[in-house]
């Protein structure tokens, strides 16, 4: 029953939450968990919270629940931090963990050009100690993680 009930929101964001291709957010989105929480979307331009972004998403923060949790393929990924405000401007700072399990510097320097024009990605004051990509050969694979 209650997956009747979020295909019939999944639909109803694709045709009135201006979200047509909102079914290619669930690799790096908790959905799911999003629908469960109240969560809706008014437009194209509006995104989910934190609290639901898997660590393969390029501003996974410290803010989703997913955060320090160990996952089975990645292990345990700490995420980035999110500072300054509509004032000011965003900034993001990647954590140690995200460049060197799911994200490269280049990858989120362009999501940033592409995706976040307005906010700032700062470098880190340490230097990332990669490792080796999971299975696929990208480091940037949807985690395993079990949703709720």
């Amino acid at each position: 029953m209650q997956q009747v009930e979020y295909d019939r929101w999944l639909s109803h964001m694709e045709k009135v939450g201006g979200r047509p291709n909102i079914r290619n957010d669930v690799e790096d989105y908790d959905l799911q968990g999003f629908w469960k929480s109240g969560g809706r979307f008014g437009s194209a331009e509006e995104h989910g919270f934190d609290r639901f972004k898997k660590p393969n998403h390029p501003t996974f923060s410290d803010e989703s629940q997913y955060s320090g949790i160990t996952d089975p393929v990645l292990g345990k990924v700490k995420g980035g931090k999110w500072g300054g405000s509509e004032e000011s401007g965003w900034t993001f700072s990647p954590s140690q963990e995200m460049l060197s399990k799911t994200h490269s510097i280049a990858d989120l320097s362009e999501y940033f050009r592409a995706m976040e024009p307005n906010a700032q990605l700062l470098p880190l004051k340490e230097p990332v100690k990669l490792t080796p990509p999971v299975s696929g050969g990208s480091r940037v694979n949807a985690p395993s993680i079990k949703m709720r």
